[in-house]
């Protein structure tokens, strides 16, 4: 299997160009759909984003019962693509194409097997491609004649470039803190917590046993819980998701990051958010990391670049 990756910058759609090989298996009962074979998955990541997907080679067959010859027996093999895993639920590709070679000589078998429009694909699903009609009995027929054979099937799949944007996967910090209201009260929880101005039940239990991560869980409940208290009587039509997420960024920047020193700190960090169950904070670590990695990888390049210019 091979695969290749483009962006066309033009067009504002990612192209992803896979390569996958298939052995066709034998029917057993007739009048059903059969899967013949499913690919292992593959990956189409770009930009740190990555959507696995696979395919199958489906056998549907449905025997008339009808005497009138108006309604006939329908055999046909299918080639479907299915969406595996990815950072969102669903996804939508802009087109999805494949073609058919054989795998000892690269000739090209069959082609026109598309998704001709945009699909949204959900996980865990998948839609067909079909094959242009003119061609469908041609290649059901080559599959049946050509069981336990392998083929090449490779799938050219489009997306559009604002999926491969990593930070639009994690929390909308600059829109979650536009209610100046909610981002006070978070910063004015926090200083009472380190003046000892607020009694947090458990707390020194917790603090006793040196349950790091369990505190912070216990604070970070009892804080979205104090500032909602504060807030929700007011008219700006808060939530409490954006409540969450501006505890969250204020938690994380006034209180947790008084731990880290090194990068190895933020590991440590996520892995014990994650323990401890803590969704909202785990998310926000998630996107500082993501950023900093980002914006190391484009200085990096910007100094490739300005070496590379002073070289000419």
């Amino acid at each position: 299997m091979w695969g290749r990756l483009s962006i066309l910058a033009d067009t504002g759609i990612m192209d992803g160009l896979k390569t996958i090989r298939l052995q066709s298996v034998r029917r057993l009962l007739e009048n059903e759909a059969i899967v013949l074979n499913v690919s292992p998955a593959f990956s189409t990541a770009y930009n740190g984003v990555q959507f696995t997907w696979a395919l199958r080679l489906s056998d549907e067959c449905v025997v008339s019962t009808c005497e009138s010859a108006s309604v006939p027996s329908v055999r046909q093999v299918l080639v479907l693509l299915y969406y595996k895993d990815g950072p969102c639920s669903d996804v939508t590709v802009e087109e999805a194409r494949a073609t058919i070679f054989c795998p000892q000589t690269g000739e090209e078998l069959f082609s026109g097997f598309s998704s001709e429009n945009s699909r949204e694909f959900t996980k865990g699903s998948g839609w067909p491609l079909p094959l242009e009609k003119s061609k469908q009995s041609a290649f059901t027929n080559f599959v049946h004649h050509n069981i336990d054979k392998h083929l090449n099937i490779v799938v050219d799949i489009k997306f559009k470039n604002s999926l491969f944007d990593p930070l639009s996967y994690l929390p909308d910090v600059e829109r979650a803190c536009r209610s100046q209201r909610i981002e006070k009260a978070c910063a004015k929880f926090i200083t009472d917590y380190y003046n000892n101005a607020i009694d947090i039940p458990n707390l020194d239990l917790l603090r006793a046993q040196d349950d790091k991560f369990s505190m912070h869980r216990l604070v970070f409940l009892f804080g979205c819980d104090r500032v909602e208290k504060e807030c929700f009587n007011d008219k700006e039509g808060l939530t409490e998701h954006t409540l969450n997420l501006t505890f969250a960024h204020v938690y994380f920047e006034r209180v947790l990051m008084r731990e880290v020193q090194f990068f190895e700190d933020f590991i440590s960090l996520l892995e014990g958010i994650g323990q401890a169950h803590i969704p909202p904070l785990r998310k926000e670590i998630e996107r500082f990391i993501c950023r900093e990695v980002m914006s190391y990888f484009r200085t990096c390049k910007r100094r490739r670049q300005g070496r590379a210019g002073g070289g000419m």
